[in-house]
């Protein structure tokens, strides 16, 4: 089916509720919801997470000290660990110092689904401390985000076995105290992040379902947007630009076609293109690569690159495809716009009469 739009509307409203469809969009939204919900699990539970943050960084003071002095951090701690005021308390057994009791935060989710993921975290990166993980069981239920933490470190047994008094570490961690405010807080924000990406993988399964429900709802496995200025979107997809560079200088829509010039050129088949061809991964016009090609030679391979990323049928947006081409070429892209509305849902946003007229029809 074609849709023509003549002239310009603002379709984003319309439109936002199939970007799950996209690749991008898809990626997105799941990374919304990891934000969100990791945001609020931070700000409700902000005391007690700052207090693992600083015990962290206590447990790497203390086995530091220990390891200058020489001493068995097994010999020691065996004996002094339930008198030591770290942030949390700690306890010892058989070698391994751990949480006396794991930290349980939680907050409200939207999901009703249940859910639950177990991750170690290798904190020996931000400690420098060998054997300090981090261990991570997150689940959703009743409507909550429930993570339960807990740190390990499997201590060395050598050393010698010499007394350190109690009074000796928590004089230690005094005056240490500055020195592990500031390397939590450093800490805190790439902590921040491993969090929000563990929530990821939690609600991805969830976000796969929903986006299937309403493929099947919908009758379209996909959603291609192919904007204007295809040429200027032709040469970013050629850049070095970054992900993260990308989002922040482009519309969404426009990152998801920029994915889709990247994955198309891959696997590249003309449909609207005349003589333009891929070797080894990179886009040729004749014996030239396709930036040295004309604009309108240009903006028809980014169609073309987009729509080689379709394998079932799709919802597909074509903004302006008269851009750049001359009479003759507009009548030949509409006939194929037609066979591809034939295909997929396809909505045209176009300033051409004929385009709008022969669509129509």
């Amino acid at each position: 089916m074609c849709k023509v739009i003549y002239g310009y509307k603002d379709l984003e409203s319309e439109l936002k509720h199939y970007y799950i469809l996209d690749p991008v969009g898809f990626n997105n939204f799941k990374r919304n919801i990891a934000f969100d919900l990791n945001f609020k699990i931070q700000r409700r539970n902000y005391e007690t997470l700052r207090k693992l943050y600083f015990t962290i960084f206590e447990i790497d003071s203390i086995i530091r000290e220990l390891n200058f002095r020489m001493v068995n951090p097994n010999f020691v701690l065996s004996s002094t660990v339930n008198k030591i005021n770290t942030s949390l308390p700690l306890t010892w057994k058989n070698g391994m110092l751990s949480l006396r009791e794991p930290v349980i935060i939680e907050t409200d989710s939207d999901f009703d689904d249940e859910m639950e993921t177990s991750v170690n975290i290798d904190l020996s990166k931000f400690t420098g401390l060998k054997n300090l993980i981090l261990k991570a069981k997150v689940k959703l239920q009743g409507k909550k985000l429930i993570a339960e933490l807990n740190l390990f470190l499997r201590l060395d047994n050598r050393g010698i076995d010499k007394n350190v008094s109690e009074e000796e570490i928590n004089k230690l961690l005094k005056v240490n105290s500055r020195e592990v405010n500031q390397k939590s807080l450093i800490s805190q924000s790439q902590l921040d992040e491993i969090g929000e990406g563990i929530i990821q993988s939690l609600v991805e399964p969830i976000i796969e379902k929903e986006r299937e429900e309403f493929q099947r709802k919908s009758g379209f496995s996909d959603f291609v947007y192919i904007p204007s200025d295809r040429t200027i979107l032709l040469n970013v997809s050629e850049s070095a630009l970054t992900n993260e560079e990308i989002s922040q200088l482009f519309s969404q829509k426009c990152s998801f076609a920029l994915y889709r010039v990247k994955e198309g050129i891959k696997k590249f088949k003309p449909f609207f293109s005349k003589d333009v061809k891929v070797e080894n991964g990179v886009l040729f016009w004749g014996d030239k690569p396709i930036g040295d090609a004309p604009p309108n030679v240009k903006s028809l391979a980014v169609i073309d690159a987009e729509l080689s990323t379709v394998s079932q049928r799709g919802f597909i947006v074509v903004e302006y495809p008269e851009q750049y081409l001359t009479e003759e070429e507009i009548e030949k892209v509409t006939k194929k716009l037609k066979e591809l509305g034939e295909l997929h849902e396809l909505i045209i946003i176009t300033g051409n009469k004929k385009i709008k007229e022969e669509c129509e029809k």
